[in-house]
């Protein structure tokens, strides 16, 4: 798979664990204060599921892996 790929499925995985009420981490401040992760929860958004099911975990170490047989046999950069 391609390395575009890999970072979408990587950014996905990061949106998907992403803990609720944080506070707003300096990385994000940094960009603008009005960064979507800086602001509050919308009240009239309900979560109705979140973590990662069983198939987006063998997607994601599948896509993981075959991204790193490729870095290691030189295959990319």
């Amino acid at each position: 798979m391609p390395l575009k790929t890999f970072l979408a499925c990587s950014f996905i995985l990061a949106v998907l664990v992403t803990a609720e009420g944080r506070d707003c981490p300096e990385k994000y401040k940094r960009f603008t204060p009005d960064h979507t992760f800086c602001k509050d929860p919308n009240p009239t958004c309900k979560v109705y599921q979140r973590g990662v099911t069983e198939e987006q975990k063998k997607l994601i170490l599948k896509v993981h892996n075959e991204y790193r047989s490729r870095l290691a046999t030189g295959q990319e950069n």
